[in-house]
């Protein structure tokens, strides 16, 4: 069971990294403008893929919407880094804060994005053990963004293009090992008998 949720969670990182490894593929080969484009036809493709899978639409628009973004930005700027200014700038910190906020008010990021697929109830904040992995978990993933923010800060100001790119590849993937994880000690938890004592 747990490789079966490692897998799927694997190939969503993949299809998440797709427009990036299109990006870094055609960028020194094309002119930036064509680039982008290659681009953002494969941000179209990753959309349409999520689509058929039956993935939940949110994150599908908010995926495309992101995609559009970092390539309008770079296609303004006329730098091929700054398809990277958001990921590398401007995420890590409204992560980190969301990250921080749900702790705090009881309701753990992973739990809010993950306790769906896990197929757990839906108050799952009265499950006391539930509520602390997922806490346990938003806070390893707070960490992870922390140190994946410093990185590409880094990179993007030694206009690494390359290592900042392999950076951006590899959150999706290490952020779907942590989903498959979860999702597959969440389901134990589940079928475990709740405490009769909730907090």
């Amino acid at each position: 069971m747990f490789l079966n949720d490692f897998a799927r969670s694997s190939v969503n990182g993949l299809i998440v990294a797709f427009p990036t490894i299109v990006f870094l593929n055609t960028v020194g080969k094309m002119s930036l403008r064509d680039a982008l484009l290659w681009t953002a036809l494969a941000a179209l493709l990753n959309f349409a893929i999520k689509i058929v899978r039956r993935e939940p639409i949110v994150p599908a628009v908010a995926g495309l919407a992101i995609a559009s973004l970092c390539a309008g930005v770079a296609l303004a700027t006329g730098q091929a880094r700054a398809f990277f200014l958001l990921p590398a700038i401007v995420l890590p910190i409204v992560i980190g804060l969301a990250c921080i906020v749900s702790v705090c008010v009881r309701r753990p990021l992973a739990g809010l994005l993950l306790n769906g697929m896990a197929g757990g109830p839906r108050k799952w904040w009265l499950n006391p053990r539930l509520r602390r992995m997922y806490a346990n978990v938003t806070w390893v993933c707070f960490v992870v963004n922390g140190a994946s923010g410093v990185l590409q800060r880094v990179f993007y100001t030694g206009n690494r293009l390359y290592l900042l790119g392999a950076v951006h590849i590899a959150i999706p993937l290490i952020f779907s090992a942590i989903i498959g994880a979860t999702v597959f000690h969440a389901k134990s938890l589940i079928n475990q008998p709740t405490e009769r004592n909730q907090i």
